[in-house]
């Protein structure tokens, strides 16, 4: 009866703490875990460790030296090289050798063909230029030597068309010299129109006066084209054509004035007024002209007016 009773309190005290120790046995084990968890990464890093002291092929002893009191002080460190394998080192150097002899041949290829590709365009560029200065030069020369030439030709058949009718002229004139005939007494005509008096009979001898319609002449001989005349006391020529043996003067044209306007010297304006303010209404002679227009006034004064103040 006893040992029932003290039973009673213990299954009590373990129903009030159970879930207390469920908590400490996972927290154990959670120790337990973590515990095997170190082990295993030391294990591991060890094994790591030794690996790589194994796979270094060559260490760095660095030499220092200090100076003391009681002389040279020598300390060495050994410093341990990345980890690399002598396979792996000859590889990577003849992978990179390779890389680079690539790019460098690639390289070279580029700048050469850049250079050849250059070269070849200014080389013929150059010849380019060099054959079409030659072809503008030749076109030049061809250009110049055919304009020098027909220009010579030009000359020449100009200077021997000259000569020629130079020559026929100077044989007219001597023909026409030859067949002069001169009067025993002086005839009288006159100038139809206005006309050149020559020293000699044809267009080639010079000019040596003028004769207006109307004026007498004095003939004392004629050639087939010309007369003989005496002018200014001595003997001159004027062409047949150009005489009549009588002269009628045509009738005036009289004309009226529209409006006040100014007589003028010349035909145009400026300073060359000769009747100022000629009324409107006025008769004039009318000379000639368009735009401009010779008169006459019954003074006998000639000048010009416009001709919108003509009627």
């Amino acid at each position: 009866m006893s040992s029932k009773h003290e039973e009673h309190p213990f299954k009590e005290w373990l129903s009030d703490n159970l879930r207390y120790l469920v908590l400490i046995v996972c927290i154990a084990l959670g120790i337990v875990a973590i515990a095997s968890g170190v082990r295993v990464y030391q294990s591991f890093h060890r094994q790591s460790a030794a690996k790589d002291e194994q796979s270094t092929d060559q260490t760095i002893t660095i030499i220092s030296q200090g100076e003391s009191e009681s002389g040279v002080t020598v300390s060495r460190q050994t410093v341990r090289k990345e980890p690399e394998t002598e396979k792996e080192t000859a590889a990577t150097e003849k992978q990179t050798e390779t890389e680079t002899k690539k790019q460098t041949e690639k390289q070279t290829e580029t700048e050469t063909k850049k250079q050849t590709e250059k070269q070849t365009e200014t080389e013929t560029k150059k010849q380019t230029e060099k054959q079409t200065e030659t072809e503008t030069k030749r076109q030049t020369e061809k250009q110049t030597e055919t304009e020098t030439k027909r220009q010579t030709e030009k000359q020449t058949e100009t200077e021997t068309k000259k000569q020629t009718e130079k020559q026929t002229e100077t044989q007219k004139q001597t023909e026409e010299i030859d067949t002069l005939k001169r009067y025993s007494s002086a005839a009288t005509l006159y100038a139809d129109e206005e006309s050149n008096i020559r020293s000699g009979p044809g267009t080639g001898y010079s000019v040596i006066g003028t004769a207006q319609a109307g004026d007498p002449l004095t003939v004392t001989g004629e050639t087939d084209k010309w007369y003989l005349i005496r002018y200014d006391g001595q003997n001159a020529y004027i062409a047949k054509s150009l005489t009549a043996s009588s002269y009628t003067p045509p009738e005036p044209v009289y004309r009226t004035i529209t409006s006040a306007c100014n007589v003028r010297s010349d035909p145009s304006y400026g300073d060359n007024v000769i009747v100022s303010d000629l009324p409107a209404g006025t008769q004039v002679e009318y000379l000639g002209g368009s735009g401009w227009c010779e008169i006459k006034l019954s003074d006998g004064t000639v000048g010009y007016v416009g001709e919108k103040f003509l009627e």
